[in-house]
């Protein structure tokens, strides 16, 4: 991403805020890889559909996040500029998501192998 001097006198302190935030989502995140992880070769119905909903309300927080920021991002950088910023972020995002959730087995997958 180009930002000129003024861009980006207002961009980057609006984008640690920005982290700040997503790092807590991320975090939350991580929680949940590490109980899936804890339970998944033996997973109730419960566990599943706790994870689950887990997942769906982090999405979500993120997705809101995402919300907000483009807003004050449209306000002071431009549009353009936060949907560039935007861009890069759930490109990189989805990224790291591929490379965790490829080295997570599925739920009943250890069970599969065993028989």
């Amino acid at each position: 991403m180009k930002l000129d001097e003024a861009q980006s006198a207002k961009f980057w302190p609006m984008y640690d805020e920005f982290q700040e935030k997503r790092r807590g989502l991320a975090q939350e995140r991580l929680q949940i890889i590490k109980d899936y992880g804890a339970s998944f070769a033996t997973m109730t119905d419960d566990q599943a559909s706790g994870i689950v909903k887990r997942i769906f309300k982090n999405d979500k927080s993120y997705a809101k996040l995402q919300q907000s920021y483009f807003k004050k991002f449209s306000k002071s950088i431009s549009p353009i500029k936060a949907a560039q910023f935007l861009q890069l972020e759930e490109y990189f995002r989805t990224m790291i998501r591929a490379e965790i959730q490829d080295a997570i087995p599925f739920i009943g997958e250890i069970e599969r192998k065993k028989g």
